[in-house]
């Protein structure tokens, strides 16, 4: 919500220059080497043009009140934000936790939707892990204690794929998609990332992998033993996981995992 709220509130522009001089400005680069044809004498440069202050906050706060009217939760809510400390950053050891989003600048009022959430609405900042594992024991202890889906007073709200682990009702605010997780489904996903990684969390699964053969490959089982055997096996057999398939499934699993219980991580299932 922070990152979608505050990049809304800038946009790149194209302007047209012919020795320093801006002949024209364009908001889409296609407009702009429509503009430009074919004249070898002029340059197209990018610019990131930023709106108030205001608007990113106003986004914040439109993108929040969207959901909360949807489930008439304005006094039944919990928001959270992942600090500066997390265990995973220690437990990467073959790739840089998130190390691929190290040079991808973020957006210019991120820092100050954060404070706006954390100052005026019901907003927790999580140290020490992140906001899905906040999330995922919240939810899952709601979900233990209510259990089937007629009975389940608890929404998960995030766009983030790796929830999709955690049982219980999962609504996408951005394509506005109520969905219900039972315990296997949340299961079976959680296996199907081990296979294939997490690129946006910059977690190496088997090369070249990709979700539809991960599914294949879990298709016919039906424990989590079950499916923890096939990812052992789908390791052993893969070249990229040399010379320690077991470390890196066990690695890889650990940052994937997302908490159900507080510091409770992920165990073999034998």
């Amino acid at each position: 919500m922070c990152y979608r709220a505050a990049a809304a509130a800038q946009h790149k522009v194209y302007q047209v220059f012919s020795n320093g001089e801006i002949l024209s400005t364009h908001r889409y680069l296609k407009e702009a080497r429509k503009w430009v044809g074919n004249q070898s004498d002029m340059e197209i440069k990018s610019f990131t043009e930023y709106e108030h202050i205001a608007n990113a906050l106003s986004n914040a706060r439109t993108i929040l009140n969207k959901v909360l009217d949807k489930f008439d939760a304005h006094q039944h809510y919990k928001l959270y934000l992942t600090g500066t400390t997390n265990y995973r950053d220690s437990m990467a050891v073959t790739h840089e936790y998130k190390g691929n989003r190290k040079d991808t600048p973020k957006p210019y009022y991120l820092k100050d939707v954060r404070k706006y959430y954390l100052d005026n609405f019901n907003t927790y900042l999580i140290e020490g892990t992140e906001a899905d594992d906040q999330l995922g024991i919240e939810h899952y202890s709601m979900f233990e204690m209510f259990g089937g889906e007629d009975d389940c007073p608890s929404i998960l709200v995030s766009i983030d794929k790796d929830l999709k682990m955690i049982p219980g009702w999962n609504y996408d605010f951005v394509k506005e998609e109520l969905t219900w997780i039972d315990e296997f489904e949340g299961i079976k996903w959680f296996y199907t990332q081990l296979l294939t990684g997490d690129t946006t969390d910059n977690i190496k699964g088997i090369h070249k992998l990709g979700i539809k053969t991960a599914q294949k490959l879990l298709k016919d089982c039906t424990t989590e033993k079950d499916m923890f055997r096939v990812c052992g096996l789908a390791y052993a057999c893969a070249p990229d996981m040399e010379p320690d398939p077991e470390s890196r499934l066990i690695e890889n699993a650990h940052l994937l995992w997302i908490q159900r219980e507080k510091d409770k991580l992920w165990t073999i299932p034998i």
